[in-house]
């Protein structure tokens, strides 16, 4: 049982990255959505950092994470434990997910509003 829920936060950990960079490549890089790179964008620049805030900083603490998980894993199919990982980036690399939360009210206002706006909900 201990085996399979140490693989289930693995297997969790890896949706969940797969998530973040479908979120990034489909979503924050969307010409749309950059102002820089297209006179079609239909969002502000202050709107973009609101809605994605530091997602891309998430993604790479995901993949830090990821990397250590499945190292355990390497090292031994039957893991003995993995707390240890789980500590670490819980007290060393949580503050980004805090900020990232604590901007869940903002993002949720600002896609409120845009939702309003016809062009965004085309695009």
């Amino acid at each position: 049982k201990i085996q399979e829920a140490m693989f289930e936060i693995i297997t969790s950990e890896a949706s969940y990255l797969k998530s973040l960079k479908i979120l990034i490549s489909v979503f924050l890089m969307a010409p749309e959505f950059s102002a820089e790179v297209s006179d079609k964008c239909v969002i502000s620049r202050r709107d973009k950092q609101i809605l994605f805030s530091n997602i891309g900083h998430i993604k790479d603490i995901s993949e830090e994470f990821l990397k250590d998980l499945e190292g355990r894993w390497q090292e031994s199919y039957y893991m003995k434990d993995i707390c240890d990982i789980i500590y670490k980036h819980a007290s060393q690399k949580f503050e980004p997910y805090v900020r990232y939360c604590g901007n869940q009210a903002f993002q949720d206002r600002i896609l409120n509003i845009l939702r309003l706006n016809t062009d965004f909900v085309d695009a």
